[in-house]
């Protein structure tokens, strides 16, 4: 019953970035993307790398998408245990996972990875509840296709989720950043 509820509220969340994404196609791609960090909104975490199991996932949020228990996460960088200053990186309109990428990048940015995100969350869980928090470096294959993990709020509390990485993001995502 508290799953279904989630789901439901997850459901409303993936409507709003598909109807973001069908009117962002009718538009012409620019380069040009307004950008915005908060630079009070940083987050000190210590981040130990190990990777949770599905049972540490279940007992850290209220809802788990049943698709973690055979995600397997890409490891990207150094993954020395250590302390990392996070932020947000918010777009003014729709935009897809590539171009987020870039517009990063040239801050001098990196997408956080999955291990960082449940440390994040771990750290500082009502920002969850705020608004949708992607790590865009969570990659795992889920059915044959390339997933990212998310932080949301439902009906039932705090949840974990994975979506599929070839989406364009709505506008109230947040994407979880660290300097390079």
């Amino acid at each position: 019953m508290e799953a279904e509820m989630f789901s439901k509220s997850l459901i409303v969340i993936v409507a709003a970035m598909l109807f973001a994404s069908s009117n962002a196609r009718a538009e012409p791609k620019t380069t040009c993307v307004e950008t915005t960090t908060d630079a009070s909104a940083s987050f000190e975490v210590t981040v130990d790398y190990k990777t949770p199991s599905f049972k540490e996932l279940n007992e850290a949020f209220d809802w788990v998408d049943p698709s973690f228990e055979k995600a397997v996460f890409k490891k990207f960088g150094d993954q020395t245990p250590r302390k990392i200053v996070f932020e947000y990186l918010q777009f003014n309109k729709p935009i897809s996972s590539n171009q987020v990428f870039l517009e990063a990048d040239k801050r001098n940015l990196r997408p956080a990875t999955f291990e960082e995100l449940v440390a994040f969350a771990a750290a500082y869980p009502l920002e969850q509840r705020k608004f949708p928090i992607v790590a865009l470096s969570s990659v795992a294959q889920v059915d044959g296709n390339p997933s990212v993990a998310f932080l949301g709020q439902g009906d039932d509390g705090r949840g974990l989720d994975l979506l599929w990485a070839g989406n364009d993001w709505f506008v109230h995502i947040r994407f979880l950043v660290a300097r390079k």
